[in-house]
């Protein structure tokens, strides 16, 4: 919080996170975000899932194991030391 206290310029943040480093749960988790699914990708052992956010689209990778479909809602949640925060106006990354 600190650094970016001191380092923002604008008042629009932009998120940034892979989608392996983002964790999908079926039940409600504290710290995570809900999400909607929109599209569900079997590709090998993993699923590529995209998730409706407001109007945002978001890929998160899952484990085959994870039993979902488009429409059900779950709840996201990043692995904090994978994420980055860009600031919009400077378009580079403050963490």
């Amino acid at each position: 919080r600190e650094i970016l206290k001191e380092r923002i310029t604008s008042p629009e943040l932009v998120l940034g996170v892979r989608p392996e480093d983002i964790t999908l749960y079926k039940e409600r988790v504290d710290e995570g975000i809900r999400a909607d699914v929109y599209v569900v990708e079997p590709l090998g052992t993993e699923l590529i899932v995209d998730l409706k956010v407001g109007d945002n689209l978001v890929k998160a990778k899952a484990s085959r194991e994870l039993v979902i479909h488009p429409g059900e809602t779950v709840w996201m949640a990043f692995k904090e030391d994978k994420i980055h925060i860009f600031d919009r106006k400077l378009e580079e990354a403050l963490v």
